[in-house]
Protein backbone atom coordinates (compact mmCIF):
# COMPACT_ATOMS: atom_id res chain seq x y z
CA UNK A 1 0.00 0.00 0.00
CA UNK A 2 1.41 3.14 -0.83
CA UNK A 3 0.35 6.46 0.71
CA UNK A 4 1.43 10.43 0.55
CA UNK A 5 3.07 13.03 2.57
CA UNK A 6 3.30 16.21 1.32
CA UNK A 7 3.06 14.84 -2.27
CA UNK A 8 5.57 11.99 -1.78
CA UNK A 9 4.64 8.63 -2.20
CA UNK A 10 6.05 6.41 0.43
CA UNK A 11 5.15 2.99 1.57
CA UNK A 12 2.72 2.16 3.70
CA UNK A 13 4.80 1.31 6.93
CA UNK A 14 7.64 3.88 7.09
CA UNK A 15 9.37 4.91 10.26
CA UNK A 16 10.81 7.82 8.32
CA UNK A 17 7.57 9.14 6.97
CA UNK A 18 5.81 8.42 10.29
CA UNK A 19 7.97 10.36 12.30
CA UNK A 20 7.57 13.25 9.85
CA UNK A 21 3.64 12.88 9.87
CA UNK A 22 3.46 13.14 13.38
CA UNK A 23 5.85 15.77 14.32
CA UNK A 24 3.98 17.94 11.62
CA UNK A 25 1.01 17.12 13.96
CA UNK A 26 2.57 19.27 16.14
CA UNK A 27 3.45 22.27 13.88
CA UNK A 28 0.00 22.15 12.57
CA UNK A 29 -1.52 22.43 15.77
CA UNK A 30 1.01 25.64 17.34
CA UNK A 31 0.78 27.51 13.75
CA UNK A 32 -3.24 27.11 13.95
CA UNK A 33 -3.43 28.42 17.44
CA UNK A 34 -0.73 31.35 16.48
CA UNK A 35 -2.91 32.73 13.57
CA UNK A 36 -6.09 31.86 15.08
CA UNK A 37 -7.65 29.44 12.89
CA UNK A 38 -7.47 26.71 15.59
CA UNK A 39 -10.85 25.33 16.50
CA UNK A 40 -13.26 22.14 16.72
CA UNK A 41 -13.97 21.56 13.38
CA UNK A 42 -10.65 21.29 11.99
CA UNK A 43 -9.07 19.49 15.21
CA UNK A 44 -10.17 16.22 14.26
CA UNK A 45 -7.01 16.84 11.93
CA UNK A 46 -5.05 16.57 14.18
CA UNK A 47 -6.45 14.71 17.13
CA UNK A 48 -8.57 11.75 17.48
CA UNK A 49 -11.98 11.71 18.57
CA UNK A 50 -11.83 10.87 22.08
CA UNK A 51 -7.78 12.90 22.73
CA UNK A 52 -6.82 13.85 26.39
CA UNK A 53 -5.26 16.97 26.95
CA UNK A 54 -3.99 17.72 30.27
CA UNK A 55 -2.18 21.46 30.57
CA UNK A 56 -1.61 24.18 33.22
CA UNK A 57 -5.13 25.76 32.73
CA UNK A 58 -6.97 21.94 33.05
CA UNK A 59 -7.68 18.96 31.66
CA UNK A 60 -10.07 17.84 28.71
CA UNK A 61 -11.08 14.84 27.10
CA UNK A 62 -12.57 14.61 23.06
CA UNK A 63 -13.04 17.63 20.47
CA UNK A 64 -16.60 18.65 21.65
CA UNK A 65 -16.13 21.38 23.67
CA UNK A 66 -12.06 22.21 22.51
CA UNK A 67 -12.92 25.96 21.47
CA UNK A 68 -13.81 26.65 25.30
CA UNK A 69 -10.72 24.74 26.81
CA UNK A 70 -8.28 26.35 24.05
CA UNK A 71 -9.99 29.52 24.75
CA UNK A 72 -9.01 29.37 29.11
CA UNK A 73 -5.49 29.53 27.95
CA UNK A 74 -5.11 31.09 24.67
CA UNK A 75 -8.13 33.90 25.11
CA UNK A 76 -6.10 36.30 27.05
CA UNK A 77 -3.64 36.91 24.05
CA UNK A 78 -3.52 39.57 21.65
CA UNK A 79 -0.98 37.24 19.60
CA UNK A 80 1.07 34.19 20.67
CA UNK A 81 4.28 32.79 18.36
CA UNK A 82 5.06 29.10 18.95
CA UNK A 83 8.73 28.07 18.06
CA UNK A 84 9.49 24.31 18.26
CA UNK A 85 12.79 22.17 19.09
CA UNK A 86 13.66 18.56 18.22
CA UNK A 87 10.47 16.19 18.08
CA UNK A 88 11.27 12.72 19.79
CA UNK A 89 8.87 10.25 18.25
CA UNK A 90 9.09 6.95 18.91
CA UNK A 91 6.89 4.91 16.72
CA UNK A 92 5.55 1.69 17.83
CA UNK A 93 3.08 -0.49 14.85
CA UNK A 94 0.30 1.58 15.53
CA UNK A 95 1.21 3.87 18.65
CA UNK A 96 3.67 6.18 18.77
CA UNK A 97 5.11 8.69 21.58
CA UNK A 98 6.35 12.28 21.26
CA UNK A 99 8.02 14.80 22.91
CA UNK A 100 8.44 18.08 21.64
CA UNK A 101 10.17 21.51 23.43
CA UNK A 102 8.45 24.63 22.86
CA UNK A 103 9.12 28.41 23.31
CA UNK A 104 6.19 30.58 23.06
CA UNK A 105 5.81 34.16 23.60
CA UNK A 106 2.55 35.99 24.59
CA UNK A 107 1.84 39.14 23.93
CA UNK A 108 -0.85 41.09 26.24
CA UNK A 109 -4.06 42.72 24.61
CA UNK A 110 -2.98 46.34 25.62
CA UNK A 111 0.60 45.96 24.26
CA UNK A 112 1.43 48.63 21.61
CA UNK A 113 1.76 47.66 18.19
CA UNK A 114 5.89 46.61 16.40
CA UNK A 115 8.41 48.81 16.52
CA UNK A 116 7.28 50.13 20.29
CA UNK A 117 8.37 47.15 22.66
CA UNK A 118 5.21 45.13 24.03
CA UNK A 119 4.14 44.21 26.62
CA UNK A 120 4.72 39.97 26.88
CA UNK A 121 5.56 37.13 28.81
CA UNK A 122 7.70 34.17 27.31
CA UNK A 123 7.28 30.40 28.42
CA UNK A 124 9.14 27.13 27.96
CA UNK A 125 8.06 24.04 28.16
CA UNK A 126 7.35 20.25 26.61
CA UNK A 127 4.53 18.50 25.48
CA UNK A 128 4.31 15.07 25.87
CA UNK A 129 1.80 12.74 24.02
CA UNK A 130 0.79 9.66 22.60
CA UNK A 131 0.00 9.56 18.80
CA UNK A 132 -2.15 6.55 17.08
CA UNK A 133 -2.36 5.53 13.71
CA UNK A 134 -5.65 5.76 12.27
CA UNK A 135 -7.49 5.64 8.80
CA UNK A 136 -6.82 8.71 8.00
CA UNK A 137 -3.21 8.88 9.18
CA UNK A 138 -1.43 9.73 12.21
CA UNK A 139 -3.66 11.70 14.89
CA UNK A 140 -2.60 12.21 18.56
CA UNK A 141 -4.64 10.70 21.10
CA UNK A 142 -3.17 12.50 24.41
CA UNK A 143 -1.25 15.84 25.01
CA UNK A 144 0.45 16.53 28.15
CA UNK A 145 1.66 20.32 28.64
CA UNK A 146 4.71 20.86 31.26
CA UNK A 147 5.86 24.41 31.87
CA UNK A 148 9.49 25.02 32.77
CA UNK A 149 9.83 28.11 33.11
CA UNK A 150 8.24 32.10 32.50
CA UNK A 151 9.43 35.22 32.33
CA UNK A 152 8.02 39.09 31.59
CA UNK A 153 5.15 41.14 32.53
CA UNK A 154 1.73 39.36 34.40
CA UNK A 155 2.77 35.70 34.79
CA UNK A 156 1.52 35.90 38.34
CA UNK A 157 -1.83 37.43 37.04
CA UNK A 158 -2.72 35.86 34.05
CA UNK A 159 -2.03 32.48 36.08
CA UNK A 160 -4.46 33.25 38.79
CA UNK A 161 -6.92 33.90 35.95
CA UNK A 162 -6.64 30.57 34.46
CA UNK A 163 -6.85 28.98 37.57
CA UNK A 164 -10.13 30.64 38.42
CA UNK A 165 -11.13 29.57 34.83
CA UNK A 166 -10.54 25.99 35.80
CA UNK A 167 -12.43 25.66 38.95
Amino acid sequence: MVRHFRGVAMKREDPLLDRLEIADLFEKYLSMLDDGSFCESNAGDIFTPDAMFAFPSGTHQGLEGLDTFTDRFMGHWALTHHIVGHCRVDVGRDIATVTQSVLATHVHRDSPPPPKSGNHFQLGGRFDGTARRTAVGWRLCRLDFHVAWTVGVGVPTIAARMTQAHQ
